[in-house]
This record gives C-alpha cells, sequence and structure tokens, in this order.
C-alpha cells in the first residue's frame, strides 16, 4: 500500500452563502487531501496543528480515515477561515491561525511514498519546507498557503513569496489555483503559465480553474485537461 503523509493545518471553515451557514465545517490540506487519498486507497497520516476547540469528535472524524498520531494540540486556536459566498465571488477571511509547524514537529521517516505540503496560512516555517522537500520520495507542493497574506480584518489577498522558486526546484508535483499562478508569474494565458511552472523544476504542475476543470502538465510538454465533476452548487 502506498503511504503518504500530508503537512498542514487541520482547520475549520465557516461557509456563509445566501442561502445558509455551516459553521465549523472541517477543512484544511490534510482534510480534503489526506481523506481524498484516503478513499483512493492510500495509507494516509497527517502531521497538523490544532486547538483546545478541536475537540474529540472532530479528531475521530478525521480519524475513519486518516492516522491522526502526528496531530499537535496547541495553546491558540485551531485556524479558522470564514468563506463567504456572493454575487458569483468568494470572500476569504482568517478568523484565527494556530501555531506554526516546524521541523520537529513533523517525522518524515524514510518508508514514506509519498509528501504533500499543503500550508493554508504561511503556518510552515522555512525550516521546514526546506527540509521537508530534502525527503527522499514523491513529494508535492500545494501553494496556496504560500502566497496568502492578510489584512488586518484577516482578509485574504496574494502577495509574493521568493522561498517558492527555491522549492520548486525540488518538488515532483505543484499545484495551485489560477489565480495563485497569476500572483506568482505575472498574468498570461494558462498554457503558457503552466509550462512556465514546469520549466521552474517540477515533474508535474497542476492548475486549477473551478468549474472549468483542471490542467496537468509533464515536464515532456504533455498538458492533460480534467473536467471538473459535475454537480449543483
Amino acid at each position: 500500500m502506498v503511504r503518504a503523509l500530508v503537512v498542514g493545518h487541520v482547520a475549520f471553515d465557516t461557509i456563509v452563502t445566501p442561502s445558509f451557514k455551516a459553521v465549523r465545517v472541517l477543512g484544511g490540506s490534510p482534510t480534503y487531501a489526506g481523506i481524498s487519498m484516503s478513499l483512493l486507497g492510500v495509507d494516509v497520516k497527517v502531521a497538523s496543528k490544532v486547538g483546545p476547540d478541536f475537540e474529540d469528535p472532530y479528531v475521530l472524524r478525521l480519524a475513519r480515515c486518516v492516522d491522526v498520531s502526528m496531530l499537535r494540540r496547541c495553546s491558540r486556536p485551531t485556524t479558522h477561515f470564514e468563506l463567504t459566498y456572493l454575487d458569483g465571488g468568494r470572500r476569504l477571511r482568517l478568523l484565527s491561525l494556530c501555531d506554526r509547524m516546524e521541523l520537529h514537529d513533523v517525522d518524515i521517516d524514510g518508508s514514506l511514498d509519498c509528501l504533500l505540503l499543503g500550508p493554508i496560512a504561511n503556518e510552515l516555517s522555512d525550516d521546514l519546507l526546506r527540509g521537508a522537500v530534502k525527503a527522499p520520495c514523491f513529494k508535492a507542493l500545494s501553494l496556496q498557503g504560500l502566497l496568502r497574506r492578510f489584512k488586518p480584518d484577516g482578509e485574504v489577498y496574494l502577495g509574493p513569496n521568493p522561498l517558492i522558486a527555491e522549492l520548486l526546484r525540488h518538488v515532483d508535483l505543484v499545484c495551485a489555483s489560477l489565480e495563485e499562478v497569476e500572483a506568482l508569474l505575472g498574468g498570461g494565458e494558462v498554457l503558457r503559465l503552466l509550462r512556465r511552472l514546469v520549466s521552474m523544476g517540477p515533474r508535474f504542475a497542476a492548475i486549477t480553474m473551478g468549474v472549468d476543470g483542471s490542467l496537468v502538465a509533464r515536464g515532456d510538454g504533455a498538458v492533460y485537461r480534467v473536467p471538473a465533476y459535475r454537480t449543483r452548487a
């Protein structure tokens, strides 16, 4: 069985739409990526920090699908985002941020087949990121948390991060939304942006585009379009 480790904050999401409000829904890369991989038959362990508000029912819900032995409790509240969907757009706001994760918080052993670094709010220290990308396994990096910046009221915007260029030379896969890639590389045609991502070092690059699905590029120039799953939003 393939063994994977997902590193990043498990989070709470409060979701607001014109028709309903959902409070403290489980979110973050360990939740979405970890559970998705487990459903595909991968043996998944998650490394995260959570607060005292992350009560046992939430831990048990995660533990049904993934190994939570590297879940650390801290005194600060669990990372919490508010997602507001109005008029076809989304406003993202950070309500609380748990402690940063350091290299000594994560046990990256030699038996791993896959490592996903999935920060959502710059919660992974530079030392952790630089150390993790040296692991002798398939390494994937999600860019969202490395590009996010926060206004005084918690509203999220995207900004540059010079560490990304260094990290991309050592990972096998990079994934980001089109908006995030544009923040990193500037504007341009999406296929050109995708190929620029691959040219920075990774063997594979994926750009997600919401209802338009995703594009995945290989280092040899091949590009695949993956349609979005049809659903009623």
